[in-house]
């Protein structure tokens, strides 16, 4: 178990963040099936596409939570 303070210095985007690539990479490899009448290039398709949406995600993730900055009071 995480104690409070790790989680709240979290790098990674929420679990439910992460399906979106995976469902719409699985909707491309279908896609990519039917146009290219061969389940492997869609496979691979899908597969490139949800890597990378993914890998996005992370850092995107990673970089917002390095770029915190402390807020001034007035």
């Amino acid at each position: 178990m995480t104690s409070p303070a790790s989680r709240n210095n979290r790098k990674l985007p929420p679990l439910r963040v992460m399906v979106l690539p995976i469902g719409t990479g699985a909707l491309l490899a279908l896609l990519f099936t039917l146009l290219l009448e061969s389940w492997v290039a869609g496979a691979v398709v899908g597969l490139l596409f949800a890597l990378g949406f993914a890998g996005v995600l992370v850092m995107t993730a990673q970089g917002a939570a390095r770029k915190k900055k402390p807020t001034r009071l007035r």
